[in-house]
């Protein structure tokens, strides 16, 4: 017979191979709920954080200072507009040829 790796937690004594296939099924899972907002026409702030890829910070000073448009219905919970967020991100487009921000030319 052969032995399986067995690890205590808790009160349980789980093989190590469902343990990985449990890690595994979790990661996928929380992949596709943070997916499902981007299918929602209104964003919770924490929604919109993670469409933006903006840390919590860069959002409340965004939203402070005017730069980005947001909703507050009750006065207390902030909102954004998909779609808003959407143009709102692709305002002042580079043009062609010309550099990034912050990235150097070594052309000869």
């Amino acid at each position: 017979m052969k032995k399986k790796n067995v690890e205590e937690v808790g009160d349980s004594t789980v093989c190590s191979t469902c343990l990985l296939k449990l890690s595994y099924i979790i990661t996928r899972m929380e992949k596709i709920e943070n997916a499902l907002y981007c299918i929602k026409d209104t964003l919770n702030f924490k929604e919109a954080r993670e469409y933006l890829s903006l840390s919590n910070s860069q959002l409340y000073k965004l939203t402070r200072s005017g730069g980005i448009p947001y909703y507050k219905p009750t006065g207390k919970l902030i909102y954004f507009s998909k779609q808003e967020l959407d143009e709102w991100m692709c305002q002042n487009p580079l043009e062609n040829g010309s550099e990034e921000e912050g990235v150097m030319d070594f052309k000869t």
